[in-house]
């Protein structure tokens, strides 16, 4: 055996111990309530937030212009000093529950990744904590799909049909990545061919992962 092939051996099996698993378990399951909890309330206080980043961000450009100077005087570093109150200070006016880094983590994943469809990938986090604690047994790679295709689905659904027309919104419900694909559908296929791409692919992923949904297909045929 080689040391490389050795060596991964024991990567393998520190994950496969059960104690290291129950850790990873619990990390992920704060992380999942962090994010839950960061999202919900950006919901509530994003609008405010968003300028109190906004001025943080042209504060600390500030603090970097201001430390970049060589040689640094002593007015210079009094200055710094001031400007790190001042931006701490900036921080603690966050209103959302998790603080100023949830407020900057939570207008990211909303509103330049995945609008509200993030949903779906704290949701998978938390299956994921749950398979690791031994509590959900599902397969890992199948929830992955499952969860990752609902972000992304939900992301372009609500790009197309809701920031098309609240534009006046401190929410991006589809996110950049929903406003992405919208335009390049739209672009390529027209808007028509992007309902029929949004409803034909929604309803494959009915039919394979739920199996009550051909029956009810059939029933409302019937009628």
């Amino acid at each position: 055996m080689t040391k490389k092939a050795s060596n991964s051996k024991k990567i393998i099996n520190f994950f496969k111990d059960k104690k290291v698993q129950f850790i990873i378990g619990v990390v992920l399951l704060f992380v999942s309530a962090y994010l839950f909890l960061a999202i919900f309330s950006f919901i509530s206080s994003g609008k405010n937030d968003q300028s109190i980043i906004a001025e943080y961000n042209t504060k600390r450009t500030e603090y970097v212009d201001k430390k970049s100077h060589r040689p640094l005087t002593d007015s210079d570093k009094a200055d710094l000093q001031r400007i790190k109150k001042e931006m701490q200070k900036i921080q603690e006016k966050t209103e959302n529950f998790t603080g100023y880094r949830g407020a900057v983590i939570s207008e990211t994943m909303i509103n330049r990744w995945l609008g509200l469809g993030v949903f779906f990938i704290c949701t998978f986090i938390l299956v994921f904590a749950l398979k690791l604690f031994g509590i959900k047994r599902i397969s890992i790679w199948k929830a992955l799909l499952f969860f990752v295709f609902l972000a992304v689905w939900t992301s372009l659904l609500l790009a197309f049909v809701l920031d098309n027309f609240i534009t006046d919104s401190f929410i991006k419900f589809g996110g950049d990545t929903g406003a992405y694909i919208r335009d390049w559908l739209s672009a390529n296929i027209g808007k028509l061919g992007t309902i029929l791409v949004i409803t034909g692919s929604g309803i494959i992923f009915a039919v394979l992962a739920i199996g009550g949904t051909i029956p009810f297909f059939k029933r409302i045929y019937r009628t």
